[in-house]
């Protein structure tokens, strides 16, 4: 028997990789996986609910360009340390 042959098998009888196999594996394998994966899309989709919340909270408020290159020379020196 080859190596090749010897990857996907159960006891002597080669099988092939399969998506639904692979995903029992993991599944019974694995129910930890299955909660972080779980958790870690309801955070991301909770997260997309509200960027448009705070896109809409940051809107800039309405100046001139003069007092706006002023404020942001400002900000840029500081965060420079000059």
């Amino acid at each position: 028997m080859h190596a090749r042959e010897k990857l996907g098998s159960i006891g002597n009888t080669p099988e092939r990789a399969n998506l639904f196999g692979d995903t029992w594996i993991l599944v019974s394998e694995r129910p930890v996986r299955i909660g972080i994966g779980v958790l870690v899309t309801l955070w991301i989709s909770w997260r997309h609910l509200l960027v448009p919340a705070l896109v809409l909270d940051f809107v800039p408020p309405a100046m001139s360009a003069l007092q706006f290159w002023r404020e942001i020379s400002a900000v840029a020196c500081c965060q420079l340390g000059f």
